[in-house]
């Protein structure tokens, strides 16, 4: 990855039996750094579908002004609805400071072959600080589900 920065790696372990995780560094030519595993996390859930990297978030979070959203391009779930992160990373006009993300449903390429509203599926979404300084990190699980009684246009 790039110097300073970290990589987000997700690996489906397809087992059923006991197992051993093991890590192998390996040094390549004359390099003299090392090897530096972090938050290595077995889970029996699904790997993630989608993973949105907001880079220079830093800059981002220092020049955008509150109530302007980022999007992140759109993505499909594994049964065909097409979803869409919207972030508001210094919140609301009406509630600055406090960073706010929705999910939304958007139209997509399967739209005449699936069931609408989009009935009752569950979406995680994870902001993961990438501060170098593990001691500093605060990561944020949000969860939510669809409820085919509740719409917006917005």
């Amino acid at each position: 990855g790039l110097q300073g920065s970290w990589e987000l790696y997700h690996v489906t372990l397809d087992v059923s039996d006991k197992f051993r995780v093991v890590f192998e560094g390996v040094k390549g030519g004359a390099s003299t750094g090392g090897l530096s595993l972090d938050d290595v996390n077995l889970s029996e859930t699904q790997c993630p579908q989608y993973t949105w990297r907001i880079r220079d978030f830093t800059s981002l979070l220092a020049t955008t002004p509150a109530g302007s959203k980022t999007y992140s391009p759109r993505f499909l779930s594994p049964d065909g609805y097409s979803f869409q992160i919207g972030l508001y990373i210094n919140g609301v006009t009406d509630n600055p400071d406090n960073m706010a993300i929705y999910l939304h449903l958007t139209s997509g390429p399967s739209d005449d072959n699936l069931q609408w509203p989009c009935p009752w599926r569950q979406a995680s979404m994870e902001l993961m600080d990438q501060n170098p300084n593990i001691q500093h990190r605060m990561n944020n699980i949000r969860m939510v589900t669809t409820d085919p009684a509740k719409t917006s246009t917005d």
